[in-house]
Order: C-alpha cells, then sequence, then structure tokens
C-alpha cells in the first residue's frame, strides 16, 4: 500500500521512500553560494553530499570553494572524474577515493578532516565504508584561500569542470566527524539528518527538494537551513537543472 509517498510491504518488510535531487547537465548548469567563502584556513571541515553519475567525460565538479590557482593547499574542491572521487587542493596537492562511482546509481560520500592537518589526514566514507585512499603531496597542510564562493556543479570561479548528475543533501560542517557520524549519515537514509549531526558545527544544509520533479531550478533560490543564500544559475537559461526523484531509501 501506499501512505504518504512511502510503498509498504506488509510482507517483506520493504519501505521505500522517493524524495528529489537536483539534475545538473554537465554543460552550464551550477549553484554557487551568493557570497558565502566557506571554511578557510587550517580549519577543521567536513562535509557530506549524494551523488548519482553516468559521466565519463573528464573532470565533473561536485562541490568546492577556495583558490583556483596554484598555492599548494589553498584550494577545496571534489570532482566526480570515471567513476572516482577526487580531492583537488591546488598545485599537485590531491587525493583520489573509490571506484566505478559512475553506475548510474546513488552514492554517498563524506570527508573529515582536523584543525592543521595535512593532506592524507582525511577520514573518507563512501557508501559508509571507509576508504583509505590515495594521496599525492599527502604531508602538504590544507590553508584554504577565502577567495572563491562555495559552488556545486562547476570549479569556483570558472566556467569549467561542469557536473552531469544528480546531487542531493549537501552539507559542510566546521568540525572533523566521528567515523561513526560520517556512517550514520548513510546508513540512516532518511531526509534532513545532517541537521541532527553536531549540529551546532553545521554551516550549510542544502536539502535541494525545493522544487517539482522535473521543474527546472534556473533562478531558484534553494532553501539553506543555517541562510546561506544559493542560486540555480549560469548566466542565462539554465534549463537542465531541474528536480528529479529517486528512490534511494530501499532497506530491510
Amino acid at each position: 500500500m501506499n501512505i504518504l509517498g512511502k510503498t509498504i510491504c506488509m510482507f517483506c518488510l520493504m519501505v521505500t521512500t522517493a524524495f528529489a535531487g537536483m539534475t545538473l547537465d554537465g554543460t552550464d548548469d551550477f549553484i554557487p553560494a551568493s557570497s558565502y567563502l566557506g571554511i578557510s584556513g587550517t580549519a577543521a571541515r567536513s562535509v557530506s553530499f549524494w551523488f548519482n553519475s553516468t559521466d565519463t567525460a573528464g573532470t565533473d565538479h561536485l562541490l568546492g570553494w577556495g583558490d583556483n590557482g596554484t598555492g599548494a593547499g589553498e584550494g577545496f574542491r571534489f570532482s566526480q572524474e570515471n567513476g572516482v572521487i577526487w580531492g583537488r587542493f591546488n598545485t599537485g596537492v590531491t587525493a583520489q577515493w573509490g571506484t566505478g562511482l559512475n553506475d548510474g546509481a546513488w552514492h554517498h560520500f563524506t570527508y573529515s578532516f582536523p584543525s592543521a592537518g595535512v593532506n592524507q589526514d582525511a577520514v573518507v566514507y563512501i557508501d559508509g565504508s571507509l576508504s583509505t585512499g590515495t594521496f599525492a603531496n599527502g604531508t602538504t597542510a590544507l590553508n584554504t584561500e577565502a577567495t572563491k564562493v562555495v559552488t556545486m556543479g562547476r570549479f569556483p570561479g570558472t566556467n569549467t569542470g561542469y557536473y552531469s548528475g544528480n546531487v542531493n543533501e549537501v552539507a559542510i560542517w566546521s568540525t572533523n566527524l566521528s567515523a561513526a557520524e560520517q556512517q550514520q549519515l548513510y546508513n540512516a537514509r532518511v531526509k534532513r539528518l545532517p541537521l541532527q549531526i553536531s549540529p551546532a558545527n553545521l554551516v550549510v544544509y542544502l536539502p535541494l527538494d525545493d522544487v517539482a520533479d522535473g521543474a527546472s531550478g534556473d533562478g531558484i533560490s534553494f532553501f539553506e537551513f543555517k541562510g546561506n543564500a544559493f542560486t540555480g544559475d549560469n548566466g542565462a537559461n539554465n534549463t537542465g537543472l531541474t528536480a528529479k526523484a529517486e528512490a534511494i531509501l530501499t532497506y530491510p
């Protein structure tokens, strides 16, 4: 039977919940903050998001902020690149996690980083499992510049690296989340859970379910729980940025 969007099987005890995520077309869609520059310097931070992509074309920017230049450790951004999540922190300071993540299924990514840490101090969970990753210039300190606003869907401040796929439940904290908190974000599989994880340190939470399935996100001011303004934009006609309902919450 169907109750308020939930399909309940009385015999197999399966619950399937569908909710919207944003679809970006990989050509000109992105969602920038109007002014928020993210967490800068050597401060601790964590990020979390769901994503779904089949793209193999190259660098698909998911989330980031900071410098786009040549200073080591001064940028802070993540991308999906042929099924691998890359962290790119400028001048050869990079990290890679996972494989085959462009398979058209929903995946969950969390990144937790301590105050005054170096690149390889990051703790990453993909779909609830620890990912050891590989690091280039792993002992380089991260010291993020407050130069480019937090941006989803393309490299901050540039017209490159557009993401092709879906994204949902984007959250940023000004602390390094514990392993248990990172796993909980995946295992619970419910909307709004980031609001319950270290709420005093939550600085951005975008559920990205503002518009109806199939509706355009162009010019939409997305609701962000901490009051930061994010607007779907490409400077012209962002028709590819649409909501897409997906059933990712299926569990016995």
